[in-house]
């Protein structure tokens, strides 16, 4: 419902059609009490692994010519703000590294790629091995770049304590400032998980995960959020979805989760990714510690069971998104948005649904008691569509302010050609907003 429809479907339709990124000690503690390595004798510097150069030794000075071989060399290694770590390209690694040590914001700590062919590769199944964590991060202004991770480990039960430690990159309260990105991640059942602070998680592309993270009952997440202040932002993540279990299907792209430390998530924002079959795109979990102020911005979803699972959250800004909500029911839950609480706007969106499903509806399917809030958020400024025609009521609720019920006329919607035609009937009909993609 935007006059920034067609850019912003435009730019997705450039992530989709485009070429996809061509990449290929135990126990969680606050970086705080994490004790500083001993200063290795290697001069502060960039440092080279290649773990296929058979001149690689990690007793040697880690040069280009003689590179470091394993990730063994990193508990005792102290590294300095503006080093490099840089790994060879077609070299894999199996692990996984604590990072004690901090950057600064001009001098970051950086682990990158370096020479031709396929990315590092990266795994970590043993999840007594700093719980399955490959890069367990408690400095500050730590860059993750142009890596590859696969087959990460499983939780080592189905306690929400372990399960809560996961993350192939997984960022430690007071690890402040970290940025994630232009990264692969494939069948991890947790692929980012930030307790961090200021957070920058984008252009990375994770997918195809099927399986549980724990017995069967906690289905695999793309990026876990578990603090404040954070950015997620031009992420591609397709497949994060388990069938059967507890709930007849599980998983999701993002997923807000505050139990861990205890920090309230506020100050988050959700901005230009695109989600394709995942079990949801956002599930925020019910705690004690309150999640509010965030902002879901010029997004795709095309997944099932929910675009928003909202166990908690208010002030939520929802704009300038695309809702795709026409796969099957998989699971007890077929919804468009939960909200635990009142007080969220939803503006300026495109909703297509699908089988009789209403965007303001628990549409008959269990929600478990978040489904009584519907009344109680701001929505104006929507186009809502059944595609299949099965509901002349796809909104649910009296339509809001400038709300319209009608085709958005996308360039192809079959194949997911999302452009918008210059008839669309959202073009010049979404309310003034303000830049909403700021950047820190």
């Amino acid at each position: 419902m935007l006059d920034r429809a067609m850019l912003v479907a435009a730019t997705f339709m450039a992530l989709l059609l485009g070429p996809v990124l061509t990449m290929q000690a135990r126990g969680i503690v606050n970086s705080s009490s994490v004790p500083h390595p001993q200063q290795a004798h290697q001069p502060c510097t960039n440092h080279y692994i290649d773990a296929n150069n058979p001149h690689a030794d990690d007793s040697g000075p880690g040069t280009r010519k003689r590179p470091w071989k394993s990730l063994n060399v990193f508990p005792s290694q102290h590294l300095c703000p503006g080093e490099t770590i840089y790994f060879a390209r077609g070299s894999h690694y199996v692990g996984g590294i604590p990072i004690a040590d901090s950057g600064t914001a001009q001098r970051p700590i950086t682990f990158t790629a370096y020479g031709s062919g396929p990315a590092p590769q990266f795994t970590n199944p043993d999840p007594n091995l700093l719980n399955g964590n490959v890069f367990q991060i408690h400095g500050s202004y730590v860059v993750v770049d142009h890596l590859y991770f696969h087959d990460g480990a499983n939780s080592r039960s189905n306690a929400d304590k372990d399960v809560l430690q996961m993350g192939d990159v997984f960022i430690a309260k007071g690890a402040d400032h970290a940025t994630i990105q232009y990264s692969e991640w494939k069948n991890s059942t947790i692929g980012i998980h930030t307790c961090g602070r200021f957070t920058l998680i984008t252009h990375n592309y994770l997918h195809d995960s099927h399986r549980f993270i724990a017995m069967k009952k906690w289905g695999p997440i793309a990026i876990m959020i578990s603090n404040s202040n954070e950015v997620a932002s031009y992420n591609h993540i397709t497949d994060f979805i388990v069938i059967g279990g507890t709930y007849g299907a599980d998983g999701g792209a993002f997923e807000f989760d505050p139990r861990i430390y205890g920090d309230s998530i506020h100050d988050v924002q959700l901005d230009h990714n695109n989600s394709a079959r995942n079990e949801g795109f956002l599930e925020s979990t019910r705690a004690p510690f309150p999640t509010h102020t965030v902002s879901i911005v010029d997004n795709v979803s095309d997944d099932y069971q929910a675009f928003l699972m909202l166990w908690q959250g208010h002030d939520f800004t929802i704009l300038n998104n695309t809702v795709i909500r026409v796969l099957p029911k998989n699971s007890v839950t077929d919804v468009v948005f939960t909200f635990g609480e009142p007080g969220n706007i939803i503006r300026n969106n495109i909703f297509v649904v699908h089988a009789g499903v209403q965007v303001f509806s628990d549409n008959g399917t269990q929600v478990w008691g978040i489904g009584a809030h519907y009344t109680s958020q701001i929505h104006d400024h929507n186009l809502y569509f059944s595609e299949d025609k099965s509901e002349t009521d796809p909104i649910g609720l009296p339509p809001g302010p400038h709300e319209i019920v009608a085709d958005p006329m996308f360039v192809n919607f079959a194949t997911r050609d999302l452009r918008l035609r210059p008839d669309s009937p959202t073009i010049h009909a979404g309310a003034p907003t303000s830049d909403s993609s700021p950047r820190r």
